[in-house]
């Protein structure tokens, strides 16, 4: 019997200490403007000067499991919003002021307003920083411990910017983390690969979560020929049990 380890490898969770009660400045925000005025710390709604399609304007149908989130930044505090405006006056309301334990907070008016992006309901470190390498690191730190014989990188589909960088940057992360002694013999898979992640997964699968097996599989075969013809051999997925 050999160990895997099967985590979601973009997520930064609601306790985690990267969150709160400080929200680390590394996390990835894809949308940004600007407080219009003071604001105590039990305002709602809150004034911003733009619309900016990277806040969406409600929570997505699906939940933030389906959805980027509804999550924003000023200055130390996390606010979750209800209602984001798409026409003038432009502004926040539904507002959850100090989410997360961040702590209800004064903000000055020019503060920045900061759309935190999440996938699959967790927050996101930003790779172009240090914190990609950093959680990298302490999940290396587990593999060794548990001498772990394979790793999946769940979520590597869902990243900001272009799939064919992130992607590859993602899975190259954990890989440099591992040491030289260890990471040569572990079987890597991810949930989503790249031209780029090609050379460094050695497995694909088709599925992760699914309870139907058999639909699953007929509609995933479609995607057979192509990873074949990369050489890339496919299991049948992940499945939960209903």
């Amino acid at each position: 019997m050999k160990v895997g380890l099967h985590f979601l490898s973009t997520g930064v969770s609601f306790s985690d200490r990267y969150l709160t009660p400080i929200p680390d400045p590394r996390l990835y925000k894809d949308a940004s403007t600007i407080l219009t005025h003071d604001i105590d710390a039990q305002q709602d709604p809150i004034p911003c000067a733009s619309y900016e399609p990277g806040f969406p304007e409600r929570q997505h149908p699906g939940g933030h499991y389906r959805g980027n989130g509804v999550d924003l930044q000023i200055d130390q505090e996390v606010i979750s919003y209800g209602n984001y405006s798409k026409t003038p006056p432009y502004r926040f309301t539904q507002c959850q002021r100090g989410a997360f334990g961040t702590g209800r907070r004064q903000h000055r008016k020019g503060a920045t307003i900061s759309h935190l992006r999440r996938s699959y309901s967790f927050f996101m470190p930003d790779p172009s920083t240090t914190l990609g390498d950093e959680i990298a690191a302490r999940i290396a730190d587990i593999v060794e411990y548990c001498h772990c014989d394979m790793l999946y990188f769940d979520g590597a589909e869902r990243l900001q910017g272009d799939h064919w960088y992130y992607n590859p940057k993602l899975v190259a992360s954990f890989y440099r983390q591992i040491s030289p002694a260890r990471r040569n013999h572990i079987l890597y898979q991810a949930s989503s690969i790249s031209h780029y992640s090609w050379h460094q997964l050695s497995r694909y699968a088709c599925a992760d979560g699914y309870q139907d097996i058999k639909d699953n599989v007929n509609h995933a075969s479609t995607q057979y020929p192509a990873r074949f013809n990369d050489f890339m051999p496919l299991d049948i997925g992940w499945y939960g049990i209903g």
